[in-house]
């Protein structure tokens, strides 16, 4: 992946084989994509927190505060440091 602007595209080799190119890559579970917008790990996170709390409602009568910050809250927050939403989109 190359990150940035106006790039020429550059290959790279490892040894005799080259090394593919590609757009977006996942380390440590956050989506980095090689225009570095956020769109797609914000999506991501608000998916995964959905799922979550779709279980909790089908599993539990009411959901509580303690269930929020347990199981919900931690997947909307995963590294928030380092990808830091700028866009109103990707907050609210």
């Amino acid at each position: 992946m190359s990150v940035g602007h106006n790039l020429p595209t550059a290959y790279y080799l490892t040894g005799a084989k080259q090394v593919e190119q590609v757009a977006e890559e996942r380390d440590l579970g956050i989506l980095i994509t090689d225009d570095m917008k956020w769109s797609k790990r914000c999506n991501s996170a608000a998916a995964k927190a959905m799922s979550v709390l779709g279980t909790i409602r089908r599993t539990f009568n009411t959901l509580n505060k303690d269930m929020y910050s347990t199981n919900i809250r931690p997947h909307l927050e995963y590294c928030i440091q380092v990808w830091a939403p700028y866009f109103k989109k990707d907050i609210g």
